[in-house]
């Protein structure tokens, strides 16, 4: 037991890497494209989300809930690769900086931070959150507004006694700023709002309050991958080095199998 134990064991193997700022140039680049990784999200999502499903509601609240689990995936994982690439920076500009080599600010900069992925996903949804926050203040709980007339009481609307009762039918109210703003959310977290159903008044309510905190979570996400890259980069360090152990005791053991057939072919001879 002691002996697969010790064969099992596994030695980690990280190199050192130089930290740069939260704050870089690259940011607003990394930004945009988190913003347009998220538009993309959205546009499949609100796809994803018109599928009509058979059955009970708790199938499409559970549909809604893997689809959401998916693009925080996504944005974990696009946040894992911006964390291990950084770190992969970081450790060419310490063994640049230890040889003597000068490096400058913007590179420095550039390297792993643990607070860079956060910031870098607050900073691609800052526009989102501008109209998440605005409406958040403006919501307010949505009422049943009057119907279509039916056709067959147009013939009414003439008549004093009962038209003035059927004006409101006849009457459109223009959209708002807050209709249109409430639209538009909707949409940036239409898995949330599929889940709860457009019946549920008291529910969609809340989710716009809420709305704020749902669309931070990919940048959330997104942060916490970032975070993962020593780990990641400490995982290819460890995976080269067992390759390399792995290649030495192959040529060992070559090397041996030749040996003995060496010897065994010099004891024929003899």
């Amino acid at each position: 037991m002691a002996a697969d134990t010790k064969k099992t064991k596994q030695t980690i193997v990280s190199k050192p890497f130089m930290t740069g700022n939260a704050i870089d140039r690259s940011m607003i680049g990394d930004a945009l494209a988190f913003l347009g990784v998220w538009a993309v999200c959205v546009f499949m999502c609100a796809i994803a989300c018109m599928v009509v499903l058979p059955g009970s509601d708790g199938l499409r609240i559970a549909f809604d809930c893997i689809i959401e689990l998916i693009v925080l995936m996504l944005f974990f994982n696009n946040g894992a690769n911006k964390g291990t690439e950084a770190v992969g920076r970081g450790e060419i500009m310490y063994q640049r900086s230890e040889n003597g080599r000068p490096v400058s600010d913007d590179e420095k900069a550039s390297c792993y931070h643990p607070a860079k992925g956060f910031l870098t996903g607050i900073a691609g949804t800052l526009p989102l959150l501008i109209l998440t926050v605005t409406l958040a203040l403006l919501a307010k709980r949505t009422v049943t507004t009057a119907g279509t007339l039916p056709a067959w009481l147009s013939g009414y609307e003439r008549r004093s006694e009962i038209g003035d009762a059927l004006t409101a039918y006849t009457q459109l109210t223009p959209a708002t700023f807050t209709d249109i703003l409430r639209m538009i959310v909707r949409i940036l977290i239409m898995p949330v709002v599929s889940a709860i159903g457009s019946e549920n008044r008291e529910g969609l309510l809340l989710a716009e309050r809420l709305s704020p905190l749902v669309v931070l979570l990919p940048a959330i996400a997104y942060g916490i991958g970032y975070t993962r890259g020593p780990v990641l980069r400490s995982r290819v360090h460890t995976a080269i080095a067992d390759g390399k152990k792995k290649q030495r005791k192959r040529e060992k053991r070559e090397h041996r199998e030749r040996r003995r057939s060496i010897t065994k072919g010099t004891e024929k001879l003899n």
